[in-house]
């Protein structure tokens, strides 16, 4: 499936769970994928590079969702 190819998904909350499994799929999908965490860094990191391996650019960012100065800052980094 071509979908996803060459385009950029924003992801809160991709270092665990549902949206962990969500950022490994874009990524193997051809997407360049940006994804959120609260307090798990290096479970963040890991991700980052497994993810990567997929030839695509996976960043993570620390931002809270639910705070909305930090999620205008993500919007501005990303």
């Amino acid at each position: 499936m071509q979908l996803l190819k060459d385009k950029v998904a924003l992801i809160t909350g991709g270092s665990r769970g549902i949206g962990e499994a969500i950022v490994r799929q874009f990524a193997e999908m051809g997407c360049d994928v940006a994804f959120t965490y609260r307090s798990s860094g290096e479970s963040a990191e890991n991700i980052v590079k497994e993810a990567s391996v997929a030839g695509r650019n996976v960043k993570a960012y620390k931002s809270d969702a639910a705070n909305f100065d930090q999620a205008g800052e993500l919007v501005k980094s990303v």
